[in-house]
């Protein structure tokens, strides 16, 4: 991918809400999110302004805090993970000695 060899901060689509836009696969899908965000630490999931959408997240983002789950902006999550590649880059890094003679 041309952004990640350009060193920029990307990331993809983990779960699509509304892909079967209804009750019943919105709640499946936020279900998924849920799932995928605990095994993986967080998950992005992106849907459209649809009525049944919205109704969906409505119902289900105040349901998150007692779950122990936190929404946080798309931006936030890349600094995150920029961060832990960068700590693990120089936990990682060979070490290096310069002497002069």
């Amino acid at each position: 991918h041309a952004a990640v060899a350009a060193g920029v901060m990307t990331a993809g689509r983990d779960v699509f809400i509304d892909h079967v836009a209804s009750a019943a696969g919105v709640t499946k899908a936020l279900a998924e999110v849920e799932r995928y965000a605990h095994q993986h630490g967080a998950a992005i999931a992106i849907g459209h302004p649809k009525d049944v959408t919205i109704d969906g997240l409505a119902a289900w983002l105040p349901t998150l805090p007692s779950k122990g789950f936190e929404v946080v902006t798309l931006a936030a999550l890349l600094a995150e993970r920029h961060q832990q590649v960068m700590q693990q880059a120089v936990h990682q890094a060979p070490a290096a000695a310069v002497t002069h003679p």
